[in-house]
């Protein structure tokens, strides 16, 4: 099992608050900031419409800088789009491949980075198949437990015979913290994702029945 790294091209960037796009997932989201919407209007003069979004170490920070966003993002494609008010733009993207940036550029008031794209080569096994179905079983007991509609809609479709390719569905459908999901996404090996999942989901379905467990003593005391 190794690391591909293909050669690195040269993208407009937008750095994304409290959000992370997996690759083969769509993603919609709104840009506000002048450099985005300058980011996505130059992805949009490209024949492939390819962007580069990756994660703002803090969501918070209005002009990050390189050091202020992650290295891996997503390599994506730009779907659909649309200007709103005050000069923002609806933004529906596909995500295409995890790439790491290897070096920033300042063009006409926008970021464009040099990256390089990143992919794991693995044949799934019997360990892979097998935390594939502990996951299956998880996710079930979480959906259910949780009430997330979407979840369960996306477990009775999504194929489970590219563990890769499922891990991502799962880690972008699930509600869990901007750091959790960076997490993932920087997890190359698919077998690694898959067990980070597990754990991920079983702590989720802990805090869940803890929940209700409160919730049934409240009810019992009132």
């Amino acid at each position: 099992m190794t690391v591909i790294q293909d050669p690195s091209y040269t993208l407009p960037l937008v750095p994304m608050r409290d959000m992370v796009v997996f690759p083969a997932t769509m993603a919609p989201f709104y840009v506000g900031r002048p450099a985005s919407v300058a980011a996505l209007e130059r992805s949009l003069q490209r024949p492939d419409r390819l962007i580069f979004l990756a994660a703002q170490k803090d969501p918070g920070q209005d002009n990050p800088r390189p050091g202020d966003i992650y290295d891996i993002g997503i390599i994506a494609t730009i779907l659909q789009h649309a200007p709103t008010e005050a000069s923002s733009m609806k933004v529906i993207v596909e995500g295409v491949r995890r790439a790491r940036v290897l070096g920033f550029s300042t063009v006409q008031d926008l970021y464009e980075v040099e990256v390089q794209p990143l992919a794991f080569e693995a044949r799934p096994g019997p360990e892979t198949a097998k935390y594939v179905e502990i996951l299956l079983q998880l996710l079930r007991r979480y959906a259910k437990l949780s009430q997330n509609n979407i979840l369960e809609a996306l477990l009775a479709t999504i194929p489970t015979d590219q563990p890769g390719a499922f891990a991502d569905k799962v880690a972008a459908a699930l509600k869990i913290t901007t750091s959790e999901k960076q997490e993932l996404l920087e997890t190359l090996n698919p077998l690694l994702r898959l067990q980070r999942l597990n754990d991920i989901i079983d702590t989720e379905i802990e805090k869940l029945n803890i929940e209700k467990r409160i919730n049934q003593k409240v009810r019992k005391q009132m």
